[in-house]
């Protein structure tokens, strides 16, 4: 099908007639609005661990779930139910991680 721009049909209607079937959004967001979208991100999963400049980072509790950190993420890993917890109350990079003696408290330091 052709269109012209200017065209009054919307863009979704456009689409539906190129890929039939295909294209089923619910988007009707005119091209005018420059407002975000409502959106939220949640941190779901830490991969990876910093070695690198670092030493003395990766402790057990006394909970035997292991603490370290990556980035600006402190994580808490759970070995049993294969789960982590996270401290993202850094604006910077984690650069060094103490563990209280007792191992139920963490002390960590940004760049």
């Amino acid at each position: 099908s052709k269109w012209r721009l200017g065209d009054s049909r919307t863009d979704e209607c456009r689409a539906q007639e190129r890929f039939p079937g295909i294209y089923t959004s619910g988007f009707t967001q005119k091209m005018s609005d420059k407002t975000a979208p409502g959106s939220q991100l949640r941190l779901e999963w830490v991969y990876g661990y910093r070695g690198h400049q670092c030493r003395n980072n990766l402790y057990y509790t006394a909970t035997k779930e292991v603490v370290y950190f990556v980035a600006g993420v402190g994580v808490v890993f759970n070995t049993r139910e294969h789960s982590q917890r996270f401290f993202l109350g850094h604006s910077d990079d984690i650069i060094s991680l103490a563990l209280h003696p007792e191992k139920v408290l963490v002390a960590t330091r940004q760049v």
